[in-house]
């Protein structure tokens, strides 16, 4: 009897009676005992027996369970005596079950002990193998193997003693020598996951879901230049072959502008100092949170601290004293973040991150002294390529799972505290939605179409199973999966929550109108309840924007409405239920994060603990000239919101029909410009309204005017600072100037070869400076329109500088060519301090001006998860504002 390779083939009847469940496997045999006369089953019986267990599970009508039956025991009664023998029967539907290879094993050796004494005779072990494989041979039309091949692999089970004759074996070493046979375990191999028979892919036609598959697939990917721009702790060697090729000066075409520098040279422009200017950055503020890129990943610490990622940086907000503390050890955008809760109420906290060689990072919330901030404890890298998808502490908090973004989705087990990588796979090609521990030595993993089950075989090896959704559901998106005491639950697209028993779908209750997005099972308290495996109750979100609530017996009980929290979107993104404290911590899709009353469902804080912009991408950004501690932005979110900064709150929001994409103040505070449209590159389609521009009330965010000259999207948008013109940039190549007190057009600049990108007034309001994107730099006369030349600029005064390339920026282009775009740069009001932000997440602060040609130095901060779109300095130069494109966060 050789090895088996692949995966067996079945005859057509015999397919409609793969993978049943645990439960229904023992009926069988309870059944048989009930029904049959003895080990020869006739076919009354045969049909009575399947009739009995089978048709309320495979919702099948008696007529079509009996012709399956009666095409299954033609196959069986080989011999055509009008028998199959029952042992042959039970074996073989155990062997194409659903159950485990150690449950298989356990329950061929427990219908061929007859005497129940839980040992098998030689006889009782050859009649074992041999019956079973002869059945299963059978059910897949192919040759039987000799007999005394199969006799010889059952006497090897006696091998260690001195004499078969009148030997036992006991369960236990059966089931080892079953494991460890290579023949053996290769036929159960053969039959251990065998496609789902008339299972088919359900679509729930749920829109919202769709957008959270989307966005939970999506791989953020990086180019060489961005890798090494951005990953300061593992680029090393790409970021040295870039220096190798030279300075940039050297073997880089100059741009247009660069042409312009010798006549834009200020009369008399002092001498700068090249070193860096004397400011110290620290994060004092994060607003929003990565709800696009990740879900469940709001969480409480021990201490009541909400713990969150915004960006590169995880953050742990104090709710009580309103303070942020960060960990800031990242260098991409963090994709997955879970939290292990210790008994001493310290909090570990383990967070993956985009990026070609991303890291896992585990970190402590409080340090490990006390009054500490948060502190990393280990780095966790060099296996996963191209980003993290999940993370997920093992049961002990000793193990961590890690699963990547891209290709196979490869699941790896660390011990992370030696930083050891125990096991490695293969996961799926299908996207990887969510990963939990079920089982001290058990995994599961969930996604598009798929659950699978993973459970430990030898010292570190794990083997995965498929999760049989049987005639319960259906293969469908599943978002999210939690243990539930013994059992498994998941959450479906269809708004199903599914119950599992080992990986069979055993039931499916309908929780939610629309996809099950999240769950959080709360723990039991009670020793002997917990010994038991049993859980106190469950907590659901959905696309619906239902928040479920579930007792100990899956019973639903109370619900409430995300809506009632005043948040804009109605998808849950994460929840976390501290029943101790009677509260809910809530994440929405629109990166918001309440505290509801777990009882009454009430918003504990009369508005969210956090909020930011959400979708697609964030441009625009302005400080109010007027008040210190106000600002705002908009986003292709097509929110437009004012800021307090000393509060940390929305003080007026709108939604407005078009995206936006640029902001800005008038001078006396009172109104808000916003221009209005898509920037392509990004994951949307174009606007109706590109090329568009609003002028809002300042007081209550209400249309003062709406004007339209341009097709394209408005790139950038400024006052003068007597607040008597308006200029709008365009993608179109052109600057529109508008007159404030009627908004009638003063006229159109035309001559950029390229997307204008930033505009400037002089500080007389006559002239305008304005760049583009091949990197063309040009004046213009505010009341004509008409272009000026570089020389006759070179003594002018700026208002402000936001158009990132010029005289007093030449120092910012940096040392290599290594792809770096400056996105946006601003001054100081007191003049000193020019700040820019680019692509690689990089926020420099130079002295202005940075006009030396000899790499001035320079003061560097990140914490944005990918390419900083803005930047400006607040009205009292005290803090500097940055919004990131593609985390959404300021």
């Amino acid at each position: 009897m050789g090895q088996t390779i692949g995966r067996a083939p079945l005859t057509p009847g015999a397919k409609h009676f793969t993978n049943l469940p645990k439960s229904i496997i023992y009926e069988l045999w309870e059944a048989f005992n009930d029904i049959a006369e003895g080990f020869g089953l006739a076919l009354d019986e045969f049909l009575e027996i399947i009739r009995v267990c089978l048709k309320d599970y495979l919702e099948y009508t008696e007529k079509k369970l009996d012709q399956i039956g009666k095409a299954v025991f033609t196959t069986l009664d080989d011999d055509a005596n009008d028998l199959v023998d029952a042992l042959e029967f039970l074996a073989t539907f155990c062997v194409i079950s659903g159950m485990t290879p150690t449950e298989k094993i356990r329950y061929i050796f427990g219908i061929f002990d007859f005497d129940e004494s839980g040992v098998l005779s030689v006889d009782e072990m050859i009649l074992c193998l041999r019956t079973t494989i002869s059945g299963l041979c059978k059910l897949s039309a192919i040759d039987t193997p000799l007999e005394a091949d199969i006799e010889h692999i059952a006497i090897q089970a006696f091998g260690d003693l001195k004499s078969i004759e009148g030997s036992m074996i006991t369960r236990e070493k059966f089931i080892t020598f079953c494991v460890s046979s290579p023949e053996v375990s290769s036929w159960l191999e053969y039959y251990g996951d065998m496609d789902e028979f008339g299972s088919e892919v359900l679509n729930a036609g749920d829109k919202l879901c769709d957008l959270l598959v989307t966005h939970g697939s999506r791989v953020i990917e990086r180019t060489t230049n961005e890798y090494a721009g951005m990953d300061i702790d593992t680029a090393g060697k790409v970021a040295a072959n870039i220096e190798d090729r030279g300075f940039a000066k050297n073997i880089c075409q100059a741009q247009p502008w660069q042409a312009l520098v010798p006549f834009l040279e200020p009369t008399g422009s002092p001498k700068i100092p090249d070193s860096a200017p004397d400011v110290h950055l620290s994060l004092e503020w994060a607003y929003g949170f990565n709800s696009k890129v990740s879900r469940q990943t709001v969480t409480y610490s021990g201490r009541g601290q909400v713990v969150y990622p915004a960006g590169a940086v995880g953050v742990v907000y104090d709710i009580v004293t309103s303070k942020q503390q960060f960990m800031n050890a990242h260098t991409d955008m963090i994709t997955c973040l879970r939290a292990n809760i210790l008994p001493n109420k310290s909090t570990l906290v383990a967070s993956g991150e985009a990026g070609k060689l991303p890291k896992i990072i585990v970190w402590t919330t409080g340090g490990l002294e006390p009054g500490k901030g948060p502190e990393v404890l280990v780095v966790l890298k060099g296996f996963h390529r191209n980003g993290i998808a999940q993370v997920a502490w093992s049961l002990d908090g000793e193990l961590l799972l890690t699963v990547g973004a891209t290709g196979h989705h490869c699941v790896g087990v660390y011990n992370w505290r030696s930083s050891t990588l125990v096991f490695t796979s293969q996961a799926s090609e299908q996207s990887i939605l969510d990963a939990c521990w079920v089982a001290p030595d058990e995994f599961v993993t969930c996604g598009v179409n798929h659950v699978h089950f993973w459970s430990k075989q030898g010292e570190s090896a794990y083997k995965r199973q498929r999760g049989l959704f049987g005639r319960k559901s259906s293969p469908q998106p599943i978002l999210c999966a939690k243990p539930f005491g013994s059992i498994v639950l998941t959450g479906c697209s269809s708004g199903h929550l599914a119950v599992w028993e080992g990986r069979n779908c055993i039931r499916s209750m309908k929780a939610h109108s629309g996809a099950i997005t999240a769950l959080h099972v709360l723990g039991v308290r009670d020793s002997a309840m917990a010994a038991a495996g049993g859980a106190a109750g469950l907590i659901s979100g959905s696309t619906d924007g239902k928040i479920q609530m579930w007792n100990s017996q899956l019973e639903a009980t109370v619900a409430f409405d995300l809506s009632s929290l005043g948040g804009i979107s109605k998808i849950v993104q994460s929840l976390f239920w501290d029943d101790l404290n009677h509260k809910i911590l809530v994440g929405s899709f629109s990166s918001e994060i309440f505290e509801m009353h777990d009882a009454e469902g009430y918003d504990m804080h009369d508005g969210p603990l956090v909020q930011g912009h959400y979708e697609h991408r964030v441009f625009g950004l302005c400080a109010s000239p007027t008040e210190v501690n106000e600002f705002a932005t908009v986003g292709e979110d097509r929110t437009v919101r004012v800021w307090d900064s000393s509060r940390h709150t929305v003080k007026a929001l709108v939604t407005l029909d078009t995206m936006a994409h640029c902001i800005t103040f008038a001078p006396d505070g009172d109104m808000l410009a916003v221009g209005l449209g898509y920037a392509p590159g990004g994951h949307a389609v174009r606007q109706r309204k590109d090329g568009a521009f609003v002028i809002l009330s300042r007081r209550d965010l209400t249309v003062i005017h709406e004007g339209r000259d341009s097709k394209q999207l408005i790139s950038c948008i400024s006052f003068s600072p007597d607040g008597g013109t308006l200029a709008v940039g365009s993608y179109d190549r052109s600057v529109y100037l508008y007159n404030t007190t009627d908004w009638a057009s003063i006229g159109k600049c035309r001559g950029h070869k390229g997307r204008v990108m930033h505009l400037d007034f002089s500080c007389d309001n006559k002239n305008i400076q304005s760049t583009d994107d091949v990197g063309e730099l040009l004046f213009w006369e505010t009341s004509t329109a008409e272009q000026r030349t570089a020389r006759s600029m070179k003594d002018t005064q700026w208002q402000t500088q936001t158009c990132t390339f010029g005289w007093a920026l030449q120092g910012t282009l940096g040392m290599y060519d290594d792809g770096c775009i400056v996105n946006s740069a601003a001054r100081s009001a007191g003049g000193t301090v020019l700040i820019t932000a680019d692509n690689y997440s990089r926020l420099r602060c130079w002295r202005y001006p940075a006009a030396a040609t000899d790499f001035p130095g320079f003061a560097e901060f990140r914490g944005h998860g990918g390419s900083i779109s803005n930047t400006c300095f607040v009205s009292d130069d005290s803090y500097i504002l940055t919004a990131g494109e593609e985390d959404n966060c300021i």
